[in-house]
């Protein structure tokens, strides 16, 4: 909330085409960072996915520990989706400035 506040007040402060230019600074600065932890979330599910061989599966099975494994599987895999999503939403915010569509306190707020 305090950041939508502080975005709102650059915008009552300055022209329109300053303000597509932060925002869009911003935006894409941000995206950039969503992207590399978007390659450590993959990363990360591939390296757990690449470890276990069949002889840790059975060993996981035979313990019934596997809705651990599990958990933190779905943990990487919902992660890395609501990383990619933000990416695609923040992505599509920046191209949305340069449209010829207006921008009111309503739609920045």
């Amino acid at each position: 909330m305090i950041l939508m506040l502080i975005i709102l007040n650059v915008y009552r402060n300055q022209t329109l085409e300053d303000f597509c230019s932060i925002i869009g600074i911003a935006l894409i600065t941000i995206s950039a960072g969503l992207l590399g932890m978007l390659g450590f979330l993959v990363g990360g599910l591939a390296i757990i996915s690449g470890t276990i061989s069949n002889k840790i599966l059975k060993n996981i099975n035979a313990e019934e520990k596997s809705d651990h494994l599990i958990n933190v599987v779905y943990a990487f895999y919902f992660n890395g989706a609501l990383v990619g999503f933000t990416l695609v939403l923040f992505l599509s915010f920046y191209l949305s400035l340069y449209t010829n569509w207006p921008i009111s306190e309503n739609r920045v707020f």
